[in-house]
């Protein structure tokens, strides 16, 4: 619902994918808030609900980061790729899950793993590349145009959002349980704030009095009606994920994210871009990206893989 949301309230909208992330980080920091409060008022004995242990704030702190460059990515990068391949681009996360949860967790890798993260990789290549020729008028050999240089932009910064996002549940991870699980949606929703608000006042000062109307957002009711389906939606996919990465292994968890590529896709085919049905490589690469990671996924699930 969220990413659905971004691509709608951006189709029709001047609205900044930083002042998208503001208003998220305000609904998640005070859905969390309130909840702990509640938490901590019906604790008789015990120590603070909102303690968070020394040696884990970096790691705390770090979700935040990561969880906020993960989520600017998003908005950011439909507004110059498609929301089907901004969806399968950011989905790759389970590769960079896999790999750091080897190297930071210790998890281990599987040939499983490997398969499906050279599926994955190839998946991409297949989506973004159009190797087959389908494709017209390919834009990977318009090497001036600006429409290619503005899809590159838009798949790298989905990419990196998929970095980020890899970050972000490690972080989860190296918290454990060490403290409220809440807290960590908290920091998620507070630093979302204050990077989007850092972003805000750069975007102000720079400006000059001729520029000053166009960053300037006016809302209406377009903007408000997607801000509060994207703050809702972000409340419980935040609170959700983090319980679920908390309580399961990284590299277990990650691929069944993937099932939204399903969603979200069929979403952009069948309703944003109905006059354009997609090319054979997108198809291919999508399935190929999509199954593998859901195969994994299912494996582990059943204890076939360990």
């Amino acid at each position: 619902m969220v990413y659905i949301s971004f691509k709608l309230l951006l189709e029709q909208s001047h609205i900044k994918a930083h002042e998208i992330t503001y208003w998220q980080g305000w609904a998640v920091t005070l859905a969390s808030f309130f909840i702990l409060y509640r938490l901590q008022g019906n604790q008789q004995h015990g120590k603070d609900i909102f303690y968070v242990p020394a040696d884990v704030r970096f790691w705390f702190i770090l979700r935040g980061i990561c969880g906020f460059f993960a989520n600017l990515s998003g908005p950011l990068s439909m507004k110059y790729i498609d929301l089907a391949k901004s969806t399968v681009l950011f989905y790759t996360n389970p590769i960079f899950i896999g790999c750091f949860g080897y190297f930071l967790l210790k998890e281990r890798i599987t040939n499983y793993d490997v398969g499906g993260i050279f599926c994955t990789f190839f998946g991409v290549v297949i989506f973004t590349m159009d190797p087959f020729g389908h494709d017209k008028n390919p834009k990977i050999f318009e090497f001036m145009s600006q429409a290619w240089w503005l899809d590159l932009f838009g798949s790298a910064v989905a990419l990196m959002g998929a970095v980020a996002n890899a970050g972000a549940m490690m972080s989860i991870k190296k918290v454990g349980g060490k403290t409220h699980f809440l807290m960590l949606t908290f920091s998620w929703g507070l630093l979302n704030i204050l990077l989007s608000q850092t972003l805000l006042f750069t975007q102000a000062s720079s400006a000059n009095k001729d520029s000053a109307a166009h960053t300037t957002t006016v809302y209406g009711w377009h903007e408000i009606k997607y801000l509060i389906l994207i703050c809702l939606g972000g409340i419980s996919f935040q609170m959700f994920m983090t319980l679920a990465f908390l309580t399961e292994k990284a590299a277990r968890v990650a691929p069944i994210g993937s099932l939204q590529l399903i969603l979200n896709c069929a979403f952009d085919f069948l309703v944003l871009n109905k006059d354009q049905p997609p090319k054979y490589n997108q198809v291919m690469g999508g399935m190929l990206i999509f199954f593998s990671n859901v195969t994994v996924s299912i494996l582990k699930c059943q204890n076939v893989i360990k």
